[in-house]
């Protein structure tokens, strides 16, 4: 049964490139992942063994590229996606791990709507551009 800090490596044995903690053979804490570079790739709570609160997902830059919300491990609330020069790419919201609403899905410059997606439990209901 896995305790304690946990850390695996790139096969260069130097750089790390997931860290996470065991508490009672169950992940709690931050569950972290880093690109063979050491920036941060992933940050992600847990408890229990499941997914909470803010996990952020990250371009090798080191720019935020995407985040979530979770609560006991299911994806719920806001979501957005940026680019790497940090504009809006896609929004949306998640429902018990499903998409749900409108999603808007950005043009390069992160203002122009490209299309619009509304979904409910997850499944498709119109698509209008």
């Amino acid at each position: 049964m896995p305790a304690g800090t946990w850390r695996t490596f790139y096969p260069d044995g130097k750089q790390v490139q997931t860290q996470e903690t065991y508490v009672n053979g169950r992940l709690a804490g931050e569950k972290l992942t880093y690109y063979p570079t050491g920036a941060m790739k992933t940050k992600l709570l847990y408890e229990n063994g499941r997914p909470t609160g803010l996990g952020q997902e990250f371009y090798a830059s080191g720019k935020l590229k995407s985040e979530t919300t979770y609560v006991k491990g299911l994806k719920v609330g806001a979501y957005r996606q940026l680019r790497e020069d940090g504009t809006p790419e896609v929004t949306g919201a998640f429902r018990n791990n499903k998409e749900t609403g409108v999603w808007t899905y950005f043009g390069p410059d992160g203002k122009t709507i490209k299309q619009k997606k509304t979904f409910r439990n997850g499944e498709e209901v119109t698509d209008s551009k």
